[in-house]
């Protein structure tokens, strides 16, 4: 290996095992499949009962996941180089997708590859207004990169099921010289206005601290119906186009009957107190959040580019550390005080969603404004 390319392969993780040991490592984690593999010097499998022990899944895992760090790298500088000609209050960001998600993919959805997931690597977007993520998402659309668009995803005009909208842009990789080990890898590029991602993080917020998943369509029938309804109303307010009244009497009626049974505005206000930062943040390139849901503290730990290493094997750890008692992502973003921002989930943040859901209540009608009354003298006094 020449000295250039030696120094890059320092620098960056890159993909080690054939997407074959990708896949079969995937289904072993995410099934426990007690059929065992052997790679050989070139990469390729060798059915051997025995000889597993030589190669842990995990350790493949690991690699897999870690080898979209340059290629995703390259896809955040494009999007906020192009997000700040949109929009220069833009927010941008990155990460790779935690393990217990992916696990959980691997296992939810029959035919999912790991060789072929689409968002272990992830950077997103958060500008003003939706005309700006249409502006963003043409000069995606018609700049010059030569990257493969593999799919892509208007959840604003067909939002999800459970009430999900933003554009998601889906690439392979392309590199040229060193970055050719990564051709093929799959980066996903998520475009969302402010109050998209406020509805987004305060989903992750309440599965984080209920311990659902109605990020993944499960969880209780009351708080799915109530982001939903909640992202109906978000989306109506965005737009800016009138509703006849009736409607929107049927959604702020959803709304409050919701809050009240969920107790809504207590339930968040208490996750965002209980949450206790428990030692100061330098500014760096990297940054690990370790949210403890057992001790209700975030730890969240700085790395610069020389300690990417080291901030990759902090990641694994804490992962196996928390367990199930917590939540730990390893992220980028243009500075400290963007972090809050980005992932406002980790601090129990959900500011900008309560604001917006009283905006929705304070929509105008006799009616609903009884039943809100009533709602509001049955709570109880602070």
């Amino acid at each position: 290996m020449n000295q250039g390319l030696w120094e890059f392969h320092m620098q960056w993780e890159r993909p080690r095992y054939s997407r074959k040991v990708v896949r079969r490592a995937g289904k072993l984690l995410a099934f426990e499949d007690p059929v065992p593999f052997h790679i050989d010097v070139d990469g390729h499998i060798e059915r051997a009962a025995d000889l597993f022990r030589e190669l842990n899944a995990q350790v493949v895992f690991n690699n897999w996941r870690s080898a979209h760090a340059y290629p995703l790298n390259t896809f955040k500088v494009t999007l906020r180089d192009r997000a700040r000609r949109v929009d220069q209050e833009a927010l941008t960001a990155q990460r790779l997708k935690r393990s217990p998600s992916i696990i959980a993919k691997l296992r939810r959805f029959e035919n999912m590859d790991l060789a072929r997931m689409q968002d272990i690597g992830g950077c997103r977007a958060i500008v003003r207004d939706i005309p700006a993520v249409y502006q963003l998402w043409h000069a995606f659309d018609t700049g010059r990169h030569r990257h493969i668009l593999d799919d892509f995803k208007d959840y604003i005009e067909e939002p999800k099921e459970d009430g999900y909208r933003g554009i998601h842009l889906i690439y392979k990789y392309v590199g040229r010289g060193n970055g050719s080990v990564y051709n093929g890898l799959r980066i996903e590029v998520q475009l969302r206005t402010q109050i998209q991602h406020a509805w987004a993080t305060a989903v992750e917020t309440v599965d984080l601290f209920t311990r659902q998943a109605i990020k993944a369509g499960q969880g209780q029938v009351q708080w799915r119906e109530f982001f939903c309804v909640a992202s109906e109303a978000f989306s109506v307010l965005e737009h800016s186009e009138p509703m006849p009244m009736e409607e929107r009497s049927r959604i702020k009626a959803l709304l409050v009957d919701l809050s009240s049974q969920l107790d809504v505005f207590n339930r968040l206000h208490r996750y965002s107190e209980a949450v206790q930062l428990v030692e100061q943040i330098k500014e760096a390139s990297q940054y690990l959040l370790e949210l403890d849901l057992v001790n209700d503290e975030l730890r969240v730990r700085g790395f610069t580019a020389k300690e990417r290493d080291k901030a990759q094997k902090e990641y694994t750890e804490a992962e196996k550390r928390l367990g199930e008692n917590g939540d730990v992502v390893l992220v980028s973003v243009e500075n400290v005080n963007a972090l809050r921002k980005a992932f406002p989930n980790y601090f129990a943040d959900t500011t900008l969603f309560i604001a917006t859901l009283d905006e929705v209540l304070a929509w105008e009608s006799d009616e609903v404004n009884n039943l809100l009354i009533e709602w509001l003298s049955k709570r109880p006094e602070e």
